[in-house]
């Protein structure tokens, strides 16, 4: 791993993450306390960082398509990490935002410092109210911090964003010919994954057609 492309993301992780890291010892046992959910975020995050850069650099739709998508998921990255982290403590909702939060999408410069101040549900709506989008999708969720009022098999803000990522990708291949296709391709074909192994769980569960579990299949092309 230390020679390929992907260390630089570890590194660099590791730079966010903490100043403490003196030696290997404290390296293992950093990764051993951290969650790999958090570390995938956090090196997905950086990528896209990345990536955006790289793509401002090009022309014409493909440019214009592609900053349009990275933008829109840096944004989405950083509203679930606002959002997943409201029931933590201050200390650690500073320590994962720190990890999570994006230095680049259409919240950010303006904000960014009150995506990472949010300590409730109130104000994260309030960060996202200029967004029709995100407004929307905040709009159909329950508040993380009362879990007494949570409903059993609600929308969550994972399933919600996965339905907006699919419209965004789909509107890519109405475009004249542009590279952004193939971006848009990989990621419904990782979505047509996530749907199959939605379909086995429910399947292997044996729940009734009109269980509410069926209708967070996301369909990959519009419904008629």
């Amino acid at each position: 791993m230390v020679d390929t492309p992907i260390s630089d993301y570890f590194l660099k992780f590791l730079e966010i993450s903490s100043h403490k890291l003196t030696s290997l010892t404290d390296i293992q046992a950093f990764f051993k306390e951290t969650s790999p959910e958090t570390i995938r975020n956090c090196l997905k995050r950086l990528w896209i960082e990345d990536f955006l850069g790289f793509c401002e650099t090009l022309n014409g739709i493909t440019r214009t398509n592609m900053v349009d998508i990275l933008k829109t998921q840096a944004d989405f990255m950083a509203i679930q990490a606002v959002y997943g982290t409201l029931n933590l403590s201050k200390t650690a909702r500073e320590t994962t935002r720190n990890q999570l939060l994006p230095s680049c999408g259409y919240l950010y410069p303006d904000s960014f410092k009150a995506m990472k101040d949010c300590d409730s549900f109130d104000n994260l709506k309030a960060v996202c109210v200029g967004v029709h989008e995100y407004q929307e999708i905040l709009s159909k969720i329950q508040d993380p911090t009362k879990m007494d009022d949570f409903r059993e098999n609600a929308e969550t803000i994972d399933d919600l964003i996965f339905f907006e990522k699919v419209k965004k990708f789909r509107l890519v291949f109405d475009e004249q010919a542009n590279l952004a296709v193939y971006y848009a391709f990989l990621e419904l074909k990782e979505q047509e994954i996530r749907n199959i192994h939605w379909y086995a769980q429910l399947i292997a569960s044996g729940l009734e057609k009109n269980h509410p579990g069926w209708k967070k299949i996301v369909y990959l092309e519009e419904e008629i």
